[in-house]
């Protein structure tokens, strides 16, 4: 009897058998399984993949997982997601004012072709770089590449949600968290420079014209979501949605006297797994930083920029940046046993990637708005969002101030 895995192409005996190839072997046999579950944790959905939990009822479980995680890619109409984060609770259309191009949609299956296999290449590296470093990260058991001509992409990996939990973006992290998380940054980022063999395997793609543009579109909307906070202060930002700005985290050389490190790339509040105390609640200690489709090479420092400016208030972010960054790089030093490179150094690194996080914000920040994973439902759901368009305000202001100051 086959029996397929609702929602998604694969059997449970694939499943088995790569669980089996792996090298988790005893009663990890078809003839072992009473029966199995499975529940889509995106709800059906997500944008660049879907999650499944794969629950086992094994007539004899030891030495056999519970659980399992299978995430599957695929791309959800880019217009039909991006018009319904806007739409829903603002006045504005859509097909007017934010013109998703067809060619925009071509790109994003192709990066997600690239995105997925960089995710599969770094689960498979890292985990060989971890001995006695420490890396955390779920335990990765099978990957396959995703094309849009066929539908076996997949990865399938270890299901940390028995001990670990997310957050949310707002009100974000606290300061013991931000600190928890930048110690695995610099964790990671030093094993990428103890062994730099693994940029030749995970390249960078290349920089997407037309993607930028379609952010500046977005970050335009923020007009009409508060005018009297935007209507300026977006169009002064429109210079830093070039190549160029991009060109400033996402490099293979040295700069700003550091060498390319790993990035995460994408590093919000739902990529950061925490470990769960008595209650339930997320502690300050990191049980892994999953989603690696963004990885790539480049500036250490889009990471850092990326954690403070997303998942933590301007006010604190403003407060706080040169004591995270002089942790960081104390961070490093311990982790690699010698300098790397100064504080100064990693600030102005910090200081070329705050156009690109502008990028990003832009982008972000108006699905954002009205996503209930991220502005709620509540009474607080009005709170929320001028947290979130304070936070986006504040970035912008910010890479202005570093430009206009640098003569840039």
């Amino acid at each position: 009897m086959i029996d397929t895995i609702n929602g998604t192409p694969f059997t449970i005996q694939f499943v088995i058998a790569k669980l089996r190839d792996a090298g988790i072997n005893g009663g990890c046999l078809p003839k072992n399984l009473i029966d199995f579950d499975v529940k889509d944790m995106t709800n059906g959905s997500a944008f660049m993949s879907h999650i499944y939990k794969l629950t086992f009822h094994w007539k004899s479980d030891i030495g056999l997982p519970q659980t399992l995680i299978l995430k599957v890619p695929g791309v959800s109409n880019v217009k039909e997601f991006v018009s319904k984060a806007i739409q829903e609770g603002t006045n504005l259309s859509v097909s007017k004012d934010i013109e998703v191009l067809p060619q925009v949609q071509v790109e994003t299956e192709m990066f997600l072709e690239a995105a997925h296999s960089k995710e599969i290449l770094f689960y498979q590296l890292f985990s060989s770089y971890d001995k006695g470093i420490g890396l955390k990260m779920p335990t990765f058991y099978y990957g396959f590449e995703y094309s849009r001509k066929h539908t076996n992409g997949l990865i399938i990996m270890e299901d940390m949600t028995p001990f670990a939990i997310t957050t949310k973006m707002i009100p974000g992290f606290n300061d013991q968290q931000v600190l928890a998380v930048v110690s695995e940054l610099a964790r990671f980022h030093s094993a990428s420079w103890l062994h730099p063999d693994w940029t030749e395997t995970i390249s960078n793609g290349p920089i997407s014209q037309p993607f930028i543009d379609h952010c500046k579109e977005m970050t335009r909307s923020l007009k009409q979501i508060k005018p009297e906070w935007f209507d300026k202060l977006v169009d002064a930002v429109m210079p830093c949605f070039t190549t160029e700005w991009t060109e400033a985290v996402v490099y293979n050389c040295d700069k700003y006297g550091i060498p390319p490190s790993l990035v995460h790339g994408d590093l919000w509040a739902p990529n950061v797994l925490w470990q769960k105390d008595e209650q339930n609640n997320a502690t300050s200690e990191v049980a892994a930083i999953i989603d690696w489709q963004m990885v790539h090479t480049g500036n250490p420092a889009e990471d850092l920029a990326r954690l403070l400016c997303i998942n933590t208030s301007g006010e604190y972010r403003r407060k706080n940046t040169k004591r995270v960054l002089q942790y960081y790089t104390e961070k490093v030093t311990e982790f690699l046993g010698k300098q790397l490179f100064t504080l100064d150094q990693i600030m102005d690194a910090y200081n070329h990637a705050l156009p690109f996080i502008t990028q990003q914000t832009g982008f972000g920040a108006p699905m954002y708005y009205n996503m209930d994973s991220v502005v709620g439902t509540s009474a607080d759901r009005d709170s929320n969002r001028l947290e979130l368009l304070s936070r986006t305000r504040m970035v912008f202001e910010d890479a202005l101030d570093f430009i206009s100051s640098n003569n840039l």
